[in-house]
């Protein structure tokens, strides 16, 4: 561990964050076991363990990115409600860039009320966050795909916005595949939490999914 923890140790030295060092030394561990991708949660805290230390998700994956070299890496799911699908989409676009072409984003409605509550956030009825989710969706596709992007909706308004630039190409990869404009994960060995995914070489009909945990 020690080798495959080098990086981390370089890019966040023991005098900085020691949260941000200990995750991004497990993301190298992880990385030096040859998993694939590694995923973390879009949460304010550790449901049940309110006090523990818990950094916000894509700020994270951008430090990971900077201590890996090959993992994936995504927020399982990212919480649509708590940020503007443009800021949300730069984000995203950058940390990409910062990895190489290594992010994935995966985009919910949301659902864990006391956050919502505890944070200040409305939590309407799931009919209207699904609503809001697709707007998203299709802003976030535009953003990523086309020279300008407007939207009148329902819940969001874009008037010809800009967004450069746009996410990197993905890497090759015999376990990705697209899916209109979303890179999908499939049957790769990845370290999630509480996520259940296949072993490595896997395939849907083959093999059940084995449960595996990383809590970072």
């Amino acid at each position: 561990m020690t080798h495959a923890c080098a990086a981390a140790d370089r890019r966040f030295p023991a005098a900085g964050s020691p949260v941000l060092r200990g995750a991004a030394r497990r993301a190298c561990a992880i990385e030096s076991l040859g998993f694939d991708a590694l995923w973390i949660v879009d949460h304010m805290w550790a449901r049940g363990l309110p006090d523990v230390d818990f950094l916000e998700g894509w700020s994270s994956i951008a430090a990971l990115a900077e201590a890996t070299s090959r993992l994936r890496l995504g927020v399982l799911v990212t919480c649509n409600s708590y940020r503007n699908p443009g800021m949300l989409a730069k984000t995203v676009a950058t940390a990409d860039h910062i990895s190489a072409g290594r992010i994935e984003l995966g985009l919910g409605a949301g659902w864990m009320e006391e956050e919502y509550r505890a944070y200040g956030f409305d939590f309407p009825p799931i009919s209207t966050r699904l609503k809001q989710l697709e707007e998203a969706l299709g802003i976030i596709t535009g953003l990523f795909t086309k020279h300008r992007t407007s939207l009148d909706g329902s819940h969001y308004r874009f008037v010809n916005a800009p967004f450069e630039p746009k996410p990197g190409p993905a890497p090759a990869s015999d376990h990705a595949r697209r899916i209109g404009h979303a890179r999908l994960h499939a049957y790769g060995r990845s370290l999630c939490v509480a996520l259940e995914l296949p072993d490595a070489g896997c395939t849907a009909a083959s093999r059940a999914p084995r449960r595996a945990r990383a809590p970072l």
